[in-house]
């Protein structure tokens, strides 16, 4: 696939200098989002990141966020993965499969269930996700208030023998 090492770090660790690197790219990926030309995340800080550096540059990110969600019936530790990004420049190589991999193995080796986006089905379905239909409810970063709905955006990967649990699930918090 490629020879590119990738990086880890705790969001506790990121210095001002990480900081400024990890508000490039993702301004640069996600250029429609000006909250990224201020801050390094959308809603709100993920504990884990993976990255790929070019010539001391980022060139691709994930974040994971450690999220206890509810169900009807129970309650569950997924990795709620956010900010996926690989600068324009270097699309096409596999980076996103790559930067995910190690997430989901850290979510395996932490006893996430599952790992849970919002994204497109045409990049994440090759690496393991499939869309829910589950009502979904959450904190609307914006308004402050809660919504209940169907996202369609929302995707799932199977991490553990757990089945995807059907009825209403509580993220306890905002979308990632």
């Amino acid at each position: 696939m490629n020879s590119h090492e990738v990086k880890f770090i705790l969001d506790a660790d990121v210095d001002i200098e990480m900081n400024n690197k990890l508000i490039e790219i993702l301004s640069i990926c996600f250029a429609d989002q000006p909250i990224f030309n201020k801050q390094r995340y959308f809603k709100e800080l993920p504990q884990y990141r993976w990255y790929l550096e070019n010539n001391n540059e980022i060139i691709g990110h994930v974040a994971l966020h450690k999220k206890e969600i509810n169900t009807e019936t129970t309650k569950l530790i997924i990795g709620g993965i956010a900010e996926v990004c690989v600068h324009p420049d270097h699309r096409g190589k596999g980076f996103v499969k790559l930067l995910l991999s190690h997430a989901h193995n850290f979510s395996i080796k932490n006893g996430y269930i599952f790992s849970m986006l919002f994204g497109d089905t045409n990049v994440y379905s090759s690496s393991g996700y499939k869309t829910i239909d589950n009502t979904i409810k959450y904190l609307d970063h914006i308004s402050g208030e809660w919504k209940v709905e169907i996202i369609k955006d929302a995707m799932i990967k199977d991490i553990s023998d757990v089945e995807w649990p059907s009825g209403l699930i509580n993220l306890n918090g905002p979308t990632f």
